[in-house]
């Protein structure tokens, strides 16, 4: 796969014009087979006015290649399944899916590469976040948030939440 990939396959069409009404970043187990200490994977959901989602989920493609695929994956709950933590947005103005992911493109935010380890994917949460705040979709502030939020629980639960690990956008 090329960087830059967008996986659109578990996407409902119809979503595209439909109102977001919270931005909501959660960390969960990556598998069934994570213990209780095993760092989280960070998602961004959309939560749909009427009910409903769609997930934003940047994985790194595999290795060798440490380059982010983004999944956009609706579904029928309004709420993250299997999150163990999450941070929730309401928008500061009305926008559609189709806003944030031209927004995510015009951008080039779906334009990652995960660090060496393979991981970055608070990161690329909170640099979305950040980046929708400065254009006004998300309350100003909201990455500062979720940026203190998550230093908050690191303090608490290094294992789970360890230093900040940076991917980068090309």
């Amino acid at each position: 796969m090329a960087l830059g990939v967008i996986n659109r396959d578990s996407f409902d069409p119809t979503d595209l014009h439909a109102l977001v009404t919270h931005i909501v970043l959660f960390g969960g187990p990556e598998d069934e087979a994570s213990g209780p200490s095993a760092i989280l994977h960070w998602r961004m959901l959309l939560r749909l006015e009427g009910g409903g989602s769609v997930t934003l989920n940047m994985i790194p493609q595999g290795r060798p290649s440490l380059d982010g695929v983004l999944y956009v994956r609706s579904d029928k709950a309004a709420s993250p399944p299997e999150s163990i933590d999450m941070c929730e947005y309401t928008t500061a103005r009305p926008i559609t899916v189709d806003t944030v992911l031209a927004f995510i493109q015009r951008n080039k935010l779906h334009r990652y590469r995960y660090d060496a380890c393979g991981s970055g994917c608070r990161w690329w949460c909170y640099c979305v976040l950040d980046d929708m705040a400065r254009a006004g979709m998300v309350p100003k502030g909201s990455g500062h948030k979720y940026w203190a939020h998550i230093g908050a629980l690191a303090d608490l639960d290094p294992m789970r939440y360890p230093d900040w690990r940076r991917g980068e956008f090309l």
